[in-house]
């Protein structure tokens, strides 16, 4: 551990890299990016990454961030969108990357295909991720517009973060808007774990960055861009001196300096500075007046951009045979592929890793969803789209089609309504699936056929597409009326275990939150006469049992006496993982599960309290003892 506070803090030694001679040549930046997986960055000459060393300017709370990190080997950063913390994040993996370390970047779809492919085990990830002298950086792991959670992530993170602080030859660094991390801090194990890896001030409006970094800030992009108006030293110190008391953060600063080329007066750069101030609408705007062929790059990249650029620039002729049949393009070029991505560099990353279409931000996403509703031409372009997508043989590019028409089932015309049912009826069950979940996710917004398409999902003869709706509809349970609500205690009742077991999970995971309705489902669920569905309330109202009412309480202590060894050994378990934030009741009710007539429940309790040996007090240690001597006696 001193070793590495050494390293990182006084940057005094230097390791050499193993490679070609040429590789030794080739600029450090441009290894870095491929190290993170943005080699594309490199041949782009506007690209914010390609200058990171250059642009980036440190938030007030840079050092802070900084000791966190040296002193645990892992930090939380945390803030408010478009603030920069993903451009932080990088330039500490760029630091430590220039004194010999290994760094990895994972946007959050990256990270739940990592853990997919290690069967979502939390150990195997590490041991493939996090190797000795590696930075591991997790972006938006908690989701990027809205909390998504990923199982195991959820489960395991105090975890992962126990490993890098103990081992020391290792770090980690996540990045979150501030609601989502806060959200999610309720809902992971060891949560108090986590807080102390997190900055004490967040990245905030206002209070990361003075009026004067600001406009360093705005300097350094500038100087970038160069936009031919910059070139008029005295408008130059003009515009300097007004945008950064216009534009807090540094996103929407990037985004004048880019976007303002073709301006000249000083009264519209400044319009267009105060248009600036809400990133996600101008960017909207901006999008509803692009050509049809780079709209056309915009919702492959949001929809479809996991595939291989080959088959996406096949996709992209084909629609645009389509739009130009239908008058949306006035002629049809063999380069418009190219020249559309060239235009759209700034905003979109070519082959990164997994993905070949990316968002540099998630805030482009959130832009052209908004787009979507306004624009007339790009909802015709996505459209067609949508429409080619579903008449694919590769019943992926259905699937992806369904999400996508799901999840906008409000903008949807006729047209678009009939190609989702098509969708919802698809012979391949993993096409349904995707369509059931979106379409339940966006419960509030469908009408009496949208919810008729839902009832028929619900119905499906596959069960993980009930299940689908059921899960989604448990997620959303506080937002249905009545007949959402009864289609949900259709589900609870489902004839499949697995349809029950997941809804169990959602309630008992959210339970907190749940008005009587919902209470009443879960009390079912509790009593439900197959042990594994008992199991997953149980250990999940366990492991939530500090935020959990006297209701919630009555119900955790029935299930801890419950008939089946394995569902009094969940309680246990997770009760005694969450040992220093149980209060008397709490403890009370794991002593006595520590004298539980089966030894599988006492084991439980040991295996667990032993893991969290760090955390035990006195009381702790002495149950510890006192489960461990009974267990020898047998």
């Amino acid at each position: 551990m001193a070793d590495l506070i050494k390293r990182l803090a006084s940057h005094m030694v230097s390791w050499k890299r193993a490679g070609s001679e040429a590789a030794a040549q080739e600029p450090a930046i441009h290894r870095f990016l491929r190290e993170i997986g943005l080699p594309g960055q490199i041949t782009e000459p506007r690209s914010r990454y390609l200058h990171l060393p250059e642009l980036y300017v440190k938030p007030e709370e840079y050092e802070k961030i900084r000791t966190i990190l040296i002193e645990h080997h892992a930090v939380v950063i945390a803030g408010d969108p478009h603030m920069g913390k993903t451009y932080t994040a990088l330039h500490l993996l760029w630091e430590v990357f220039q004194n010999g370390w290994n760094v990895v970047h994972m946007r959050r779809d990256a990270l739940a295909a990592a853990l997919q492919q290690c069967e979502h085990i939390m150990n195997e990830f590490a041991t493939q991720h996090l190797k000795p002298k590696c930075f591991l950086h997790l972006d938006d792991p908690f989701g990027e517009i809205e909390y998504q959670p990923l199982g195991p992530l959820q489960k395991d993170l105090s975890r992962l973060v126990r490993e890098v602080r103990d081992r020391g030859d290792c770090g980690l660094i996540i990045t979150s808007r501030i609601g989502i991390f806060n959200w999610s801090m309720g809902r992971l194990e060891g949560p108090m774990l986590l807080g102390k890896m997190r900055v004490e001030d967040d990245i905030r409006v206002h209070t990361s960055y003075s009026e004067d970094t600001r406009r360093e800030v705005l300097k350094r992009y500038l100087k970038l861009y160069e936009p031919p108006w910059a070139a008029d030293k005295a408008l130059r110190g003009r515009v300097l001196a007004q945008v950064p008391r216009i534009l807090d953060a540094p996103h929407n600063l990037e985004l004048f300096a880019r976007r303002a080329e073709g301006i000249s007066e000083e009264g519209e750069l400044l319009d267009f500075a105060r248009s600036c101030r809400e990133m996600v609408p101008a960017l909207a705007e901006w999008m509803g007046r692009m050509s049809a062929e780079d709209q056309l790059v915009l919702v492959l990249t949001e929809t479809f951009g996991y595939r291989d650029l080959a088959e996406l620039r096949v996709f992209h002729r084909e629609v645009l045979a389509r739009a130009y049949a239908e008058g949306l393009v006035e002629h049809m070029a063999g380069t418009a592929w190219d020249s559309a991505l060239g235009r759209l560099r700034d905003i979109v990353t070519v082959a990164q890793e997994r993905y070949a279409l990316s968002f540099v931000h998630p805030s482009y996403s959130e832009a052209l969803r908004r787009a979507l509703r306004a624009g007339p031409r790009l909802a015709a372009v996505w459209l067609l789209a949508m429409t080619a997508a579903s008449t694919a043989p590769d019943p992926d590019w259905r699937a992806d089609a369904g999400k996508s028409l799901a999840l906008s089932y409000e903008n949807l015309d006729g047209e678009g309504r009939k190609l989702l049912a098509s969708l919802a009826a698809d012979e391949t069950e993993g096409v349904r699936r995707t369509v059931a979940s979106p379409l339940a996710i966006n419960y509030e917004n469908l009408d009496e056929e949208g919810r008729n398409l839902l009832a028929s999902l619900a119905a499906d003869e596959a069960e993980w597409v009930r299940g689908d709706v059921a899960s989604s509809l448990a997620y959303k349970c506080l937002k249905l009326d009545g007949e959402g609500r009864k289609l949900l205690a259709c589900l609870v009742a489902d004839e499949a275990e697995g349809v029950r077991r997941r809804v169990a999970s959602l309630l008992a995971d959210n339970s907190e939150n749940l008005d009587g309705a919902g209470r009443k489902l879960l009390a079912s669920l509790s009593a439900d006469e197959a042990e594994r569905v008992r199991g997953e309330v149980a250990s999940l109202l366990a492991y939530n049992y500090q935020n959990l009412d006297g209701e919630g309480r009555k119900l955790v202590a029935s299930l801890a006496a419950d008939e089946a060894e394995t569902v009094r050994g969940q309680v246990a378990s997770w009760l005694a993982r969450n040992w220093e934030n149980l209060d008397r009741a709490g403890r009370k009710l794991l002593a006595s599960l520590a004298v539980d007539e089966a030894d599988g429940v006492r084991r439980w309790v040991v295996a667990s309290l032993a893991r969290t040996y760090g955390n035990l007090d006195g009381e702790g240690w002495k149950l510890l003892e006192q489960v461990r001597s009974s267990l020898k006696d047998h």
